[in-house]
């Protein structure tokens, strides 16, 4: 199967917001410097490649949108289920930054770009299957004879809606919304007999639940597109950054785990990695054992793991961070490990820990920092290093604030991308522009860990 990529066209490749950027003085720090950008997705109730396994958020569109907002310092929201005529009066009232839908719906939004492309597959019980071939019975259409089939409303918008529909002789021929996951379990109680949905979805399904298998693919590709509101910065720099984006490591391993052949297990282990009845991840006795060692809420550091490689152990960036914690060589250096041990899970966790230990170290805080200030600094320290926060809690010294507030601290870190500030002889260590990003992942690490503090026991 060939799958076709549109290039998105662009004058440069890859652009950081700097929020937060406006004419107030250094000593006006803003009641919500700690905050990052919430980034607003409209998705089409048709379009395939967004689903939830236990409250978890999957699927290419998810994974392609979340590494947009973690580089650019943006809170990923999205609005699922919505009509075409939903959707375009959110972006003409200005509600959503961006709207993700199929390439033909996407007409008449505004200024759109196909992102991706993708094609369907036919799923079916392994043993309805195989006796369908022993009776001679091969082909799409002569196994969907008098059966019941399911079909993805996004099937539609492809050029076999209607050969489908004029070749296959049966009444029991049903469309639906939801994606293949959540129709997983009709196609296995027997409500219907088989599935035509997307090829990733198809993968998903295939690999998570035994006897049922892909039976066919289709032969043609549907484009996956977005349409941006062009009164959105944010939407509009999207489709210059894809553009970079698409050169990246981490845009190939995106298309190996949802679109390359072979990949249903990956997919399938990536899914069941982000939340299970027990725990938090398959690296939970590893990171209760590293933290108890090393005096941290094993929750904390899943929460850091998540927003850094949603578990995924292998993962090494275009910048050289290795594994679960994304550890720079330099830091396994620091405490004398080799960088190529590091990728270890239970050594790569250690590492972190140790480094949160030796951060909040050399922080130093005052005795009446409340915890949340606290945590909030190391973490954007584990995140942009520690010398940029020292350079924003020594501007917020000098300019009336609180260095051990993170709203303080948030304010001046922003403030670093400006030129202004670099002949400050506070500023150490020059200009930042990543302040977004390193906000954003306090906030994304935050949150996650409430979440798991509230549903995970210690």
């Amino acid at each position: 199967m060939v799958y076709r990529f549109g290039i998105l066209t662009s004058l440069f490749t890859s652009v950081l917001l700097v929020l937060g950027c406006n004419d107030r003085t250094p000593s006006e720090p803003r009641a919500d410097a700690g905050s990052a950008r919430v980034f607003t997705v409209a998705m089409d109730m048709d379009m395939p490649g967004y689903f939830t396994i236990e409250g978890e958020p999957f699927g290419y569109q998810y994974d392609l949108l979340r590494a947009f907002t973690d580089e650019n310092g943006l809170e990923l929201n999205i609005l699922p289920g919505k009509t075409l005529t939903e959707i375009s009066a959110l972006l003409e009232s200005g509600q959503v930054d961006m709207a993700a839908t199929v390439g033909s719906a996407a007409t008449g939004l505004g200024p759109t770009e196909n992102i991706y492309s993708t094609t369907f597959s036919m799923i079916g019980r392994s043993a309805d299957v195989n006796a369908a071939r022993r009776e001679g019975r091969t082909t799409p259409a002569e196994l969907l004879e008098e059966r019941k089939v399911m079909i993805s409303s996004s099937f539609r918008q492809t050029p076999h809606w209607d050969v489908l529909l004029d070749s296959v002789r049966t009444d029991g021929t049903y469309v639906s919304s939801l994606n293949a996951v959540d129709l997983a379990e009709g196609l296995r109680d027997g409500r219907f007999d088989f599935l035509i949905c997307e090829k990733s979805e198809a993968q998903l399904v295939t690999a998570l639940n035994r006897g049922i298998a892909r039976i066919a693919d289709f032969d043609f590709g549907l484009e996956i597109a977005v349409a941006a509101n062009p009164g959105s910065e944010a939407g509009v720099l999207f489709g210059r950054w894809m553009e970079g984006f698409r050169q990246s490591k981490e845009y190939a391993d995106l298309n190996y785990i949802y679109l390359d052949k072979g990949s249903a297990n990956l997919l399938a282990s990536k899914a069941r990695k982000g939340k299970s009845h027990r725990g938090i991840s398959e690296y939970d006795i590893i990171m209760r054992q590293v933290c108890e060692r090393e005096g941290y809420d094993w929750r904390l550091l899943s929460a850091i793991a998540y927003n850094e490689s949603r578990f995924n152990a292998d993962i090494v960036s275009h910048r050289g961070a290795r594994g679960l914690m994304q550890i720079m060589p330099q830091t396994a250096r620091q405490f004398d490990v080799d960088p190529e041990e590091s990728m270890e899970p239970e050594v790569n966790i250690m590492l972190a820990a140790k480094l949160l230990g030796k951060i909040e170290g050399m922080l130093r805080f005052g005795k009446n920092v409340t915890y949340q200030d606290k945590l909030s600094i190391i973490l954007a320290c584990y995140n942009c290093g520690v010398g940029h926060v020292f350079d924003a809690r020594r501007l917020a010294v000098k300019y009336g604030g609180n260095p051990d507030s993170w709203n303080d601290v948030a304010y001046f870190l922003q403030r670093k991308g400006d030129p202004e500030y670099l002949a400050d002889d506070a500023v150490k260590c020059g200009r930042f522009n990543g302040s977004g990003q390193t906000l954003a992942f306090v906030s994304n690490v935050i949150k996650r860990y409430d979440n798991y503090c509230s549903t995970v026991s210690r």
